[in-house]
């Protein structure tokens, strides 16, 4: 396959496939007529595993160095468990912060519709959103 054919199949641009042959994730050989890259089937696998893993919310980074374990015969498993129990606990504080300003926002647009801040100046506003804050944190 070249280039425009693996980027169809995985259903991604072209753009993508090459910067990956360009970083290494993959390794295409060359068709000795043109000179253009062409890939198979374990290109293709490579390719897949790649799409899955950014899924999975791995950095390319990780991802090169799983693939660098998978050719040197080891397991990348247990880097991979250790990573994903880590954003698993990063993305819970995430959820956490964004339902806290969620609720933040909900109340401030209550506020704001039903008019109960008549404030023109800055102290007034402030006053406002600190007891805001207040509120959302008991």
């Amino acid at each position: 396959m070249n280039v425009s054919e693996l980027a169809k199949e995985a259903e991604i641009s072209p753009h993508v496939v090459r910067f990956y042959a360009r970083t290494g994730l993959l390794r295409p050989g060359r068709n000795p007529s043109n000179g253009y890259k062409v890939f198979g089937q374990n290109e293709a696998k490579r390719l897949r595993f790649i799409r899955m893993a950014q899924c999975l919310g791995y950095s390319l980074a990780e991802i090169a160095e799983f693939l660098r374990r998978l050719e040197d015969g080891e397991t990348p498993c247990d880097l991979m468990e250790k990573i994903l129990r880590e954003r698993l606990v990063e993305n819970q504080e995430k959820i956490e912060k964004f339902e806290l300003a969620q609720a933040l926002m909900e109340r401030a647009l209550r506020h704001l519709e039903n008019r109960t801040w008549s404030t023109a100046n800055m102290d007034g506003l402030c006053g406002h959103f600190q007891s805001l804050v207040a509120e959302t944190k008991t």
